[in-house]
């Protein structure tokens, strides 16, 4: 598979993770720092990972030449760090008394690939119930392949009509089943709306890349890229207003145009840089270690009757959260390269 570097996209997830991140850090559902109050910090983040791999898959679909070579690149990338933190999540709860939290029947769910499950039964395990992110995106990995052989060449149409069916069909589900029901929520958490808009991007960048940039680099979309950043970083204070089946669409748009502004030749917020790359290299790990590291300060924090300013406790958060998830990459490149 082709390894073109698309600048800025590496910076964009590094940004979305640190942002998840920091909308993790004040939750009461795992963090007992009560005086950490909560950031009005952009929505739905989780999505825009969604929307950043759909495109990178449609940028890059000529390229997969089978579907065992691209099944076991996205093994080796996603299942040892996903088992890694899973046993370590377990393994310290046990350590630490907390055993009952973690070993039950919903255990299952997360062995067996599919922690979605419990997500959307409201049901999840604390220290791995962010794991359903990882069980819709298998999803996507899974049917995207066949989805490019079906297509022959048709992709930009075929990944149009199932983003959109998927949109419509999450509306209907809202509206006629209900907003509280499991299959709204495992509908919409899915989110195959999200990332075959990205296909559809993707393949349309690859696909008409010299009409693409010309665009980007226009004064038009210039104000179309600025407008994009300022709704985006400002989503928190305004988006509980948006309806939920409204809401993660919405931020795919605004995903859609801070992907184009990162490719253009003068963004409006340059990411490209070797600090963001680094950082967005280890999005994934980011992604995955922040909750059990949250679990452990703050009982910590707790136990030892500590008080810090909230910037202090985001930034030691963070710290640790960031050379934490350096070192499963390390770690983990090492044996998987032997």
């Amino acid at each position: 598979m082709t390894t073109i570097h698309l600048k800025g996209i590496n910076g964009l997830r590094a940004l979305v993770a640190l942002v998840i991140l920091w909308g993790h850090i004040p939750q009461d559902a795992f963090a007992k720092w009560s005086e950490v109050e909560s950031l009005p910090l952009p929505i739905c983040c989780a999505y825009v990972f969604f929307v950043i791999s759909g495109f990178l898959s449609g940028f890059r679909h000529s390229s997969i030449e089978s579907f065992a070579c691209y099944y076991k690149s996205k093994v080796k990338r996603i299942f040892p760090l996903y088992y890694s933190y899973l046993l370590i999540a377990v393994f310290v709860y046990c350590l630490f008394g907390w055993s009952d939290e973690v070993i039950d029947n919903r255990l299952f769910y997360y062995l067996f690939l599919v922690p979605n499950i419990p997500f959307c039964s409201a049901s999840g395990l604390v220290p791995v119930v962010h794991l359903w992110f990882i069980g819709s995106l298998l999803l996507f990995y899974l049917i995207f392949p066949i989805i490019v052989k079906l297509g022959k060449g048709r992709m930009l149409k075929l990944s149009a009509i199932i983003c959109i069916f998927w949109a419509l069909s999450k509306w209907a589900i809202y509206l006629f089943v209900g907003k509280d029901t499991f299959l709204y929520r495992y509908w919409g958490i899915t989110g195959f709306d999200c990332a075959f808009a990205g296909v559809f991007f993707g393949v349309l960048f690859r696909e008409k890349s010299v009409q693409v940039y010309s665009f980007l680099d226009s004064t038009f979309y210039k104000g179309i890229a600025i407008l994009a950043w300022v709704l985006f970083l400002s989503s928190g204070l305004y988006g509980s207003f948006l309806p939920a089946p409204v809401r993660v669409e919405y931020i795919v748009l605004l995903s859609i145009c801070l992907i184009f502004d990162q490719l253009s030749n003068k963004p409006v917020l340059n990411l490209e840089n070797k600090t963001c790359n680094w950082l967005g290299k280890i999005s994934y790990e980011i992604y995955v270690t922040q909750i059990l590291i949250i679990v452990l300060l703050s009982s910590l924090y707790v136990k030892f009757n500590l008080s810090f300013p909230d910037y202090l406790v985001y930034l030691c958060v963070t710290g640790v959260v960031i050379f934490v998830s350096w070192l499963f990459n390390r770690g983990l490149s090492f044996f998987s390269n032997k």
